[in-house]
Order: structure tokens, then C-alpha cells, then sequence
């Protein structure tokens, strides 16, 4: 038994793993720019640093009825890339306009 602990333990050494989940602020499209800055540093305490990750667990902040557009985001490719454009519509769909500014 001892052997077998030690042989995980010795598998599993320098892996990182988080069991914590993110508190997520509720969606807050009047304060987009807050809300992703707060939705960002939750991913930082939990270790969540994968567009994966980050994306499945916006999903249950999110309404499915908010946005057709962020759906395809919350449910399509997972990139990095693909995290810096949801985070850019989101900016550009409910951030204050030149008008507003």
C-alpha cells in the first residue's frame, strides 16, 4: 500500500491542480469593463488559466437567452485567441459609447 502511495505521490509531484472554484461576479453588462477585470482576478486566486476552463465556467454566469453571439463564444473553439475576442465583444456590446463617455 505504502509503495502504491508513494508511486502516485511521485506521479502527481510538480502537477498543479485546482480544486477551488472561481467566485464569478453576476453579469453586469453596465460595468463590462469592472466585470471582466473581476472575472479575471477570480481566475487568478483559483489557478484557472485556461480559455477552457475559463469559458466553462462562465457558462452558468451567463443567460443562454443574453446573446446568440456570446452562446457561440461560451460554446465554440476554446483559444486564447478566442477568450480575447469574447472579452473584446462583450467591451464593444455593452460598453459606453463615445457619446456616453
Amino acid at each position: 500500500m505504502a509503495d502504491a502511495i508513494n508511486a502516485l505521490t511521485t506521479a502527481l509531484a510538480g502537477m498543479r491542480f485546482s480544486d477551488k472554484k472561481p467566485e464569478l461576479p453576476a453579469f453586469d453588462k453596465k460595468n463590462i469593463d469592472l466585470w471582466i477585470k473581476r472575472v479575471e482576478a477570480a481566475f487568478i486566486r483559483a489557478n484557472i488559466d485556461t480559455p477552457e476552463n475559463k469559458f466553462a465556467h462562465l457558462e452558468s454566469k451567463l443567460s443562454v437567452d443574453e446573446d446568440p453571439r456570446i452562446n457561440e463564444f461560451l460554446f465554440g473553439t476554446t483559444t486564447p485567441q478566442r477568450w480575447d475576442e469574447f472579452c473584446a465583444y462583450l467591451r464593444h456590446r455593452h460598453g459606453l459609447s463615445r457619446q456616453q463617455r
